[in-house]
Formats: C-alpha cells, sequence, structure tokens
C-alpha cells in the first residue's frame, strides 16, 4: 500500500515484505539516540514485535522524498476517542530539501485527521530531542507529566482548530503548492488491515 501524500513526498506501509528497511532504518545512528529504547534491535526482535502489535491501532510508513528512502512515520495507540500518537523520524542523509520536514508533518497530520478521523495528537518526547521539541512548538499542546527523561504531551485543543497549524498549513499551499489531497494504491486485503478509517472527499483510493 502506498500514500501520495504529496508530488515529492510518498509513503509505503509496512508490513512483513519491508519489514528490514524499517529495522535498518531504526537502527540507523542518525536516528535511534532519538528513541527511547535505542539498543540496536536484531531481524528476529523486529519480527517479534511487529506481530504482536495490533495493526488495527498502530500503523507505520516507510518515507520516501523523490523516490529516495528518507526515514518513517507512524500512527500509534489509536483509541475509541480518535485520539492518537503520531510521529516522524527523518534520517540525517542530504536526500530531502529544505521544507520536506515541515511538509511531511502537515501532510502526514492532514492524512491522519481527515482518512482515520483522528482529532487530537498527543505524544512522548525525549528531552534530548529537540528538533522534536521545536516542532510541538507548531502545535498548541500542554504538558501532562515529565519526567528526567521525557515530556508527554497532549493537544489542548482540537487538530483542526490549531491556529499555528493553519498558518503553516496556508504558507506550504504558496512556498510548496501543498493541496491537501492524498492518494492510495492498495489491494482489498490491505484495505481491510487498516485501522479504522473514513470516506473523504480529501483522500482518492485506486484498487490495485
Amino acid at each position: 500500500m502506498k500514500v501520495f501524500l504529496t508530488d515529492r513526498i510518498t509513503l509505503e506501509k509496512v508490513d512483513e515484505q519491508n519489514l528490514e528497511a524499517l529495522r535498518n532504518l531504526r537502527n540507523d545512528p542518525s536516528v535511534n539516540h532519538f528513541l527511547a529504547s535505542p539498543a540496536t534491535v536484531s531481524a528476529e526482535e523486529q519480527v517479534a514485535w511487529f506481530r504482536k502489535t495490533d495493526p488495527l491501532r498502530n500503523i507505520y510508513f516507510l518515507v520516501f522524498v523523490n523516490d529516495e528512502p528518507a526515514g518513517y512515520c507512524m500512527l500509534k495507540h489509536i483509541d475509541d476517542s480518535r485520539a492518537a500518537e503520531p510521529g516522524i523520524i527523518l534520517t540525517r542523509r542530504k536526500l530531502h530539501y529544505s521544507s520536506a520536514g515541515s511538509l511531511l508533518t502537515i501532510a502526514f497530520l492532514d492524512f491522519c485527521h481527515c482518512f482515520f478521523g483522528i482529532v487530537a495528537f498527543h505524544g512522548n518526547v525525549l528531552h534530548s530531542n529537540e528538533s522534536a521539541l521545536k516542532n510541538y512548538d507548531w502545535f498548541d499542546t500542554v504538558v501532562k507529566a515529565e519526567d528526567e527523561k521525557q515530556k508527554v504531551l497532549s493537544a489542548a485543543m482540537p487538530y483542526a482548530e490549531m491556529p499555528k497549524v493553519n498558518k503553516l498549513r496556508d504558507a506550504l499551499r504558496k512556498l510548496e503548492n501543498y493541496t491537501g489531497k492524498f492518494r492510495i494504491t492498495a489491494n482489498e486485503q490491505e484495505l481491510q488491515n487498516l485501522p479504522q478509517h473514513y470516506a473523504c472527499e480529501q483522500v482518492s483510493i485506486e484498487i490495485s
């Protein structure tokens, strides 16, 4: 299954066929020091983790920018209130243009909002991950809990009402021709194995 967020950014849903690519990205030194569990993961450990992950509550994607692997993203812990924890990890390889991070963030969250119906996002961020904490400044979040290792951040208002997000989206429309329209290519089985999702005019689905 592929999701075309923009003309340059594509997501590929993680399954057991491309799970090794996710493991390699997760173990990349430019990535794993930002993770709560930075230890190197073996192929066997990755498969065991993936098989016990609830696919109806959690979904992972490989990220491609200009057809080059650039990182991965996920939507985790989707609950019945349509709240969930997003995550976006870009490697430090020079595979993306300067605004790729902002465009990927807004496009991915917009996609999750309109397709999976997510109305509120939350997340756990390490104190050492200064770039992620800075990115959260664009979202109206409050600190729900904090310890010596990380902050637990929660949305202070519904995603659609966040003024900074709307301002950034408007800027991306002008600078990057961002449309907020998405295309999915998938087969019937892949669609059935997704978390609960909704028909919406911003997302077109092509059955392969």
